[in-house]
């Protein structure tokens, strides 16, 4: 059985994280090895001079990495406000110091609010699988199309429970302790 959860449960969940994690990267996930990996895939695919969209980029940590280490233009955006307010506290005395720009606001990936074929890359980093119901993980999946440049990237990286249970299991024969939910 897959619980699902409306809109307003799935806010309220991450408008806690944010109130209770701030700007720690554990906002976004627990599992700092994983979120430090994922940066790391994804800066192999930026391109100095790219205009990349990051949808749901919580409290800004992997926005402004990205920006602290290609000279790109990264907008991220993000459905909880108080992420984004993190996202900013972050960005605010060392925007003048990264070889890249970064900027947020909150947006909502069912309805971005951005022009059509704008972005290079549009990265999404555990947000579609958080829309709960499938009518609005595709509607999430057609926003970032949208706004891609043609032959754009979408650089979407998911989790799933069954996927979770399985790297529990990995991590557990490698002594490490469990990933909570």
């Amino acid at each position: 059985m897959v619980d699902r959860f409306s809109l307003e449960q799935i806010r309220e969940f991450w408008t806690q994280q944010a109130l209770k994690r701030g700007q720690s990267p554990a906002a976004s996930w627990s599992d700092q090895m994983v979120i430090e990996m994922g940066i790391r895939e994804i800066l192999k695919r930026l391109t100095d001079g790219d205009r990349v969209l990051d949808v749901g980029c919580a409290n800004g940590y992997s926005t402004v990495q990205f920006a602290s280490q290609k000279r790109v233009h990264v907008r991220g955006i993000d459905y909880t406000p108080e992420m984004i307010e993190q996202a900013r506290l972050r960005l605010s005395g060392i925007a003048d110091k990264l070889p890249g720009k970064a900027e947020f606001n909150v947006g909502d990936v069912t309805a971005l609010e951005e022009p059509t074929e704008t972005y290079d890359k549009v990265v999404s980093i555990r947000v579609i699988i958080n829309l709960g119901e499938w009518k609005y993980q595709l509607k999430g999946l057609s926003e970032c199309a949208r706004v891609l440049k043609p032959g754009g990237m979408l650089l979407l990286s998911e989790a799933t429970l069954q996927g979770w249970r399985k790297l529990n299991k990995l991590r557990r024969e490698w002594q490490l302790p469990d990933i909570s939910r």
